[in-house]
């Protein structure tokens, strides 16, 4: 289980939009099932582009971004969206909670 930063308008399966640390340098693999993925005052648009699963996302109150796709985001445990400026793209973005 790895945590992944997203940096910047990428898509999600782009590891230039992927960072190890807030903030941080780009070119960390994408995450995967398991992941811990966090949104924060770096990150800015990610389009779920591809089928995709992590374990937990987390949405820090900074961030000012957009959660957009047209593929399936499957979160195995917690997602969490707090207070600040952000928005859910009205497309075909479909969140599911994981089984296992």
């Amino acid at each position: 289980m790895a945590t992944r930063w997203q940096i910047g308008n990428h898509n999600w399966n782009d590891t230039a939009g992927w960072s190890t640390t807030e903030n941080g340098g780009t070119g960390a693999s994408f995450p995967v099932a398991g992941d811990d993925v966090k949104f924060g005052t770096g990150s800015g648009i990610c389009t779920v582009n591809v089928s995709s699963a992590c374990g937990t996302l987390v949405a820090n109150a900074n961030w000012t971004g957009t959660l957009a796709g047209s593929a399936a985001l499957a979160v195995a445990t917690t997602f969490t969206l707090t207070a600040g400026s952000r928005s859910m793209a009205r497309r075909a973005l479909a969140l599911s909670r994981a089984r296992g």
